[in-house]
């Protein structure tokens, strides 16, 4: 599972993962035009989506294996200087609190758990 899989570095890890055999799950808000990859539209920052990302993608595929979260950039370009605090809340719920709600989710959280330790 990629977060953030259809395009700049989630769309790289996605696809090296599935070259090296991997079946690949990415999601993203917006559905890309097209994709070798298996994908579910999700808002990240929404609870609720998460927790439907996480639920389809235990029913359809048995569950998470590896959970790579790339969560995106949504400020404006300019520097640090041109960034509101809003902008920065921003960035920390797509970057930060995604990860953790994706990690957390008992759909994601079972499964992964569930992997035997090396």
């Amino acid at each position: 599972m990629v977060t953030g899989g259809t395009k700049g570095i989630g769309k790289a890890i996605a696809d090296e993962l599935a070259e090296a055999g991997a079946t690949v799950i990415i999601s993203a808000r917006t559905t890309p035009e097209e994709t070798p990859h298996h994908f579910i539209a999700a808002e990240l920052t929404n609870a609720d989506q998460v927790a439907g990302l996480a639920k389809q993608i235990a029913e359809t595929f048995g569950g998470i294996d590896i959970l790579i979260n790339v969560g995106g950039l949504t400020t404006p370009g300019g520097g640090h200087s041109t960034l509101t605090d809003a902008h920065w809340l921003q960035e920390l719920d797509l970057n930060l609190i995604s990860a953790g709600l994706n990690s957390k989710n008992k759909h994601a959280a079972a499964h992964i758990k569930a992997l035997p330790s090396k």
